[in-house]
């Protein structure tokens, strides 16, 4: 089968229903045969589509690989620490990257080089520990750093291609279990988690998962487009809306200190930043020239780190006197995709 172009590839990923038509063929027995093969496979395809078929329950196109072993192949998530290093889920290749920060410039690590299946969603805690949305083996994975290694072990049961994932200041992990149309919260005690829902129904498709310093959570709801907040307040939640309108298949969410909210805004090819003045927001525009972002970050200085899907980039705006300089993070990318922060 021809590869995909990486458009192609999203709309097969997102479950679009986008198709080319075929070319009348003549009364020639070869060329008869290839259209019912290809009618066959364009029905095929139609029906996946129109059930939105997880890419778990799919095998994703596969272009070209790239050769260098320091090259991303279909990076779909991305993730910064404290101190600026970033995570790089690099999905087709299966495996975890981080890109350590030193001197302006990153150097490439592996953190996990096999196993992952289409691992859509990275999150870091201040301890450097990092947490794998492993979407096609259902579950998610911890990587805890001691020594400057890596022990891995599993947090959550019972996922459904989890996609999104973030963790909180006592390590409490948050998941948008996509499949299962919900958002759980593992809470995290003498070592071991402890499985709770946060928001159980009313979700389609939820996908970008952040959480505050106070405990709110923040969720995509992306097939709804929109974005809500899941107040904490006495050990409950309280929902709400906090962007409703104009979004198009929105993948990404992340919050800042200041409580201000970073949505990519994916089929707008924008990423919006709801500031919080009294209770309410104030939107605008960050980044330019973006083609479907399909996740984004903020670190503590209030940069924002934006994974530019179909531009192949991630791409850092620096703050700087209440505006946004624009530069490239590392260099080799294919498809990049979610964010996250620690």
């Amino acid at each position: 089968m021809k590869s995909l172009s990486p458009r192609q590839s999203r709309l097969w990923l997102s479950g679009a229903t986008a198709v080319q038509r075929g070319k009348r063929v003549g009364p020639s027995p070869s060329r008869c045969n290839q259209a019912a093969r290809w009618f066959m496979g364009a029905c095929l395809f139609i029906l996946l589509a129109y059930s939105r078929t997880l890419p778990s329950q799919v095998t994703a196109p596969k272009g070209p690989e790239d050769t260098a072993d320091s090259a991303f192949y279909a990076p779909y998530a991305v993730a910064v620490d404290c101190s600026g290093n970033i995570y790089v889920a690099d999905t087709y290749n299966n495996r975890m990257l981080k890109e350590t920060l030193s001197g302006g410039s990153y150097t490439q690590s592996v953190i996990v080089g096999s196993g992952l299946s289409y691992s859509s969603g990275v999150a870091v805690d201040g301890s450097g520990n990092v947490y794998i949305a492993d979407s096609g083996n259902n579950h998610v994975l911890k990587e805890t750093l001691s020594g400057g290694s890596y022990t891995e072990s599993t947090v959550g049961s019972g996922l459904s291609f989890p996609y999104g994932i973030a963790v909180d200041g006592s390590g409490n992990v948050y998941i948008a279990d996509t499949g299962n149309g919900r958002v759980v919260k593992e809470t995290l005690s003498g070592g071991s988690y402890t499985q709770s829902v946060i928001l159980g129904s009313g979700l389609s498709y939820p996908t970008g998962v952040a959480v505050d310093g106070s405990g709110s959570v923040y969720v995509v709801d992306s097939n709804h487009q929109r974005v809500l907040k899941e107040t904490l307040s006495g050990g409950s939640y309280t929902l709400s809306v906090i962007v409703d309108s104009d979004l198009s298949e929105p993948r990404g969410v992340a919050v800042d200190g200041s409580g201000n909210i970073y949505v990519a805004d994916t089929k707008n090819q924008r990423v919006l930043k709801e500031t919080l003045s009294g209770g309410s927001y104030t939107q605008r525009t960050v980044g330019y020239g973006l083609a479907y972002p399909e996740g984004v970050a903020v670190d503590g200085s209030g940069n924002v780190y934006i994974a530019d899907f179909e531009n192949r980039r991630v791409v850092k705006e620096t703050l700087s006197g209440g505006s946004y300089t624009q530069s490239t993070v590392g260099t080799g990318l294919r498809y990049p995709g979610g964010a996250a922060q620690d």
